[in-house]
């Protein structure tokens, strides 16, 4: 390459490097708006991530429990099939 060209080259390229920068300058000022630290959380689309302290479940320590107790059975019904469950043919009941 001669001189001429490396010339036009380097006009090039700091033309290309104006534009460049105006660009990233346009898009800064944009950035600012959306990361604002005093814009409303619904504006903010980068939200920092800000580690939350764990909330322990359930009742509080030493809360006494309430649970419910269950009733002694009164009586005993046994259940028998009449059916087969897979055919539905009658099933016959076995005197034993």
């Amino acid at each position: 390459m001669n001189k001429e060209e490396l010339e036009k080259e380097i006009e090039r390229l700091r033309k290309e490097n104006e534009q460049l920068k105006e660009e990233n300058k346009k898009l800064k000022k944009i950035l600012t708006v959306f990361i604002n630290p005093h814009a409303p959380p619904a504006k903010q689309f980068f939200k920092k991530n800000v580690p939350r302290a764990s909330k322990r479940l359930g009742a509080p320590l030493g809360h006494k429990g309430a649970t419910r107790k269950m009733p002694q059975p009164t009586e005993t019904i046994k259940h028998f099939l009449t059916n087969c469950p897979k055919c539905n043919n009658f099933l016959k009941r076995n005197p034993k």
